[in-house]
């Protein structure tokens, strides 16, 4: 499960794995606000960054790597 919004002209991203498993899922991200090689900081749930990706149509995406039940929320 993952949404986000866009707040004073920054996205923040909320992902929860529901599942009782490990999850490694790829999120759709605002092209607008990202670059390519960007990063989006977790502020709660995790420590550290993830970088943003693109494809070769365009669409820019991170990847997230979720143990079971974990809640984050990125900038």
């Amino acid at each position: 499960l993952a949404f986000s919004r866009l707040v004073y002209g920054r996205e923040v991203l909320v992902a929860y794995n529901i599942s009782s498993n490990n999850r490694n899922d790829f999120v759709l991200v605002d092209a607008s606000l990202h670059n390519p090689g960007g990063s989006m900081n977790f502020l709660y749930g995790d420590s550290g960054s993830v970088t943003v990706q693109q494809t070769l149509d365009g669409v820019r995406y991170i990847q997230l790597n979720l143990k079971p039940h974990q809640f984050v929320i990125l900038e």
